[in-house]
């Protein structure tokens, strides 16, 4: 007599997270900083992603950039062009 139970975790109330879920957090958190500090000139995608050490570049897309672009706080050097091969990012001052 065993119910399967799912718990999916919003944002809000991260204090009532579980420590793994945490940590999780906590390294995003500080890839986030080191993208930022790496990104003070002009990098491609493939630059960043080698120097964190990811090779997924979709994923990485997703839980990285995107956010970091969402919060405004990095840019496009060529915005009207997202999908450019010579698309670069870099921090917004």
């Amino acid at each position: 007599m065993y119910t399967n139970v799912a718990v999916f975790y919003n944002g809000e109330y991260p204090d009532l997270y579980p420590e793994e879920l945490k940590s999780d957090i906590k390294a995003q958190d500080k890839a986030q900083d080191k993208i930022l500090e790496f990104c003070k000139e002009p990098r491609e995608m493939s630059e960043i992603m080698k120097c964190l050490g990811y090779k997924n570049r979709r994923r990485f897309a997703r839980d990285y950039i995107e956010p970091l672009l969402k919060q405004g706080v990095l840019i496009m050097t060529i915005p009207d062009k997202p999908t450019s091969r010579n698309q670069k990012y870099v921090r917004n001052i």
